[in-house]
């Protein structure tokens, strides 16, 4: 388990019935995001992602209170008053289009998904040991989720090509990562980096 900012992050393997998570979460009032691993290649994807939900919209007008009014939180793509945010804006937040069908059909678990990563906001400790109890699976650290990642479906959910990628030569991230994975992870971030600019 670790902290995201105001999110708390769970990832497992070898869970069993991983496609269900989500429905046992939600009659336990759990509002929790239950994400194939597979598409997420690192802690750093996460909190670029996870950073899309909470940042804050720039105002230029020089009326001080004027932006005091208008400071305002995006929230699943749109303005609006700041509130908490649901497990559909974090699977909003990790796309870099609007198609939040698309979203939801990749990213959420299949029947053959044994690995896992749960996103909480600002979760209760009870609500936290109620997903640990519910999960059946093997907890690990965000620092192993390259091992889970599968690279083929993160390319082409985020629409990447190999000669994006290869641009990626020498960096701290492609030695953390190692290989293609690293050039993957530079482009994906970026993507979600500069989406709504």
């Amino acid at each position: 388990m670790e902290q995201i900012g105001e999110f708390v992050v769970l990832a497992y393997h070898d869970v069993r019935d991983a496609a269900s998570l989500h429905g046992h979460f939600k009659r336990r009032g759990i509002d929790a995001a239950v994400i194939d691993a597979a598409y997420i290649i690192s802690r750093l994807h996460l909190a670029v992602a996870l950073h899309r939900i909470t940042r804050r919209v720039f105002t230029m007008d020089s009326n001080k209170e004027n932006n005091k009014e208008n400071n305002k939180t995006i929230i699943s793509g749109g303005v609006g008053q700041k509130s908490s945010p649901t497990a559909r804006d974090v699977f909003a937040a990790l796309s870099h289009t609007r198609n939040l069908d698309r979203v939801l059909r990749s990213l959420t678990c299949s029947e053959t998904t044994t690995a896992v990563v749960i996103v909480l906001c600002a979760p209760s400790a009870e609500h936290i040991a109620g997903v640990v109890s519910t999960v059946s699976g093997v907890q690990h650290e965000l620092s192993a989720l390259p091992t889970y990642t599968k690279e083929a479906a993160v390319r082409e959910f985020y629409g990447v090509n190999s000669s994006e990628t290869s641009l990626v030569t020498t960096t701290a991230t492609r030695r953390e990562i190692g290989g293609e994975m690293a050039g993957l992870e530079v482009t994906v971030v970026n993507r979600l980096a500069t989406n709504d600019i």
